[in-house]
């Protein structure tokens, strides 16, 4: 996510260097690395990290995906971690 939000502005400031317009920056990605970025400030319920606030900006770019939400897994088919209050824990497979 970071590599492509970079590659991105990266390939804007060449076009800017060469005198060209630079392409539209991709909302979508800015968001979900934004997501991201600020995942320390989420809450973490099940597997699922959503905004601490309705509103402000600590959680503001979990609020902008959809379901105002980041579901957290590696694989459902495969036995993974997930976030609890306690810390991480092993959840069973879901075959």
């Amino acid at each position: 996510m970071w590599c492509s939000h970079q590659l991105e502005r990266w390939r804007g400031r060449l076009a800017r260097e060469r005198g060209e317009t630079p392409p539209p920056e991709n909302q979508d990605l800015k968001l979900a690395r934004d997501a991201l970025e600020h995942l320390d400030e989420a809450a973490f319920a099940d597997d699922e990290a959503r905004s601490p606030a309705d509103r402000g900006s600590a959680g503001r770019a979990l609020r902008g995906l959809p379901g105002q939400r980041l579901r957290l897994s590696l694989d459902d088919s495969t036995p993974s971690r997930s976030w609890t209050r306690n810390g991480w824990t092993r959840r069973p497979s879901r075959s």
